[in-house]
């Protein structure tokens, strides 16, 4: 059903420069044009979570400051629907793992304790 809901990504060249690879290097935009784009659902992030049922584990919440797909004050507030209180922030787009890895990984390895 996923693949029957995907789009290729060269059909949204314009928007993907824009909103999702606006921090990007020309040669990972080009790697993710050839891509297909599969819709993620935000409801899960929209609405209070309640954790109450779940054993306590450490959680944290990773803001993209260049983000123009959401935006640092939606993802934000995803945080705080999450019940995330532990926010940190990472000047990358919404494809941080594509435009800044370096960062993300340790951004990552230092919570991890690594």
């Amino acid at each position: 059903m996923a693949r029957r809901d995907s789009t290729p990504m060269a059909k949204m060249e314009k928007t993907l420069r824009a909103r999702f690879c606006n921090a990007c290097d020309e040669e990972t935009i080009r790697y993710v044009l050839s891509q297909e784009l599969l819709s993620e659902p935000l409801s899960a992030a929209m609405e209070k979570v309640d954790w109450s049922g779940f054993p306590p584990v450490p959680q944290t919440y990773v803001v993209l400051a260049e983000d123009k797909t959401l935006g640092p004050s939606k993802l934000r507030a995803m945080a705080a629907n999450l019940g995330i209180a532990d926010i940190r922030e990472l000047p990358g787009d919404h494809l941080a793992m594509l435009s800044r890895p370096r960062e993300l990984a340790e951004l990552l390895n230092g919570l991890a304790g690594v």
